[in-house]
């Protein structure tokens, strides 16, 4: 898991135009932060 401090080092970094919010938000429903995340799928 990203530490806090790390993701938004990174969000700062890759989506500068992006409030740190949404980045935070997105992040945290789509992955909870786990770069390793692999999203299933199905129709």
């Amino acid at each position: 898991m990203l530490s806090t401090s790390t993701f938004l080092a990174l969000a700062m970094q890759c989506a500068a135009s992006v409030h740190p919010d949404t980045t935070h938000e997105v992040a945290r429903v789509e992955s909870g932060f786990n770069p390793y995340a692999i999203a299933e799928i199905i129709p």
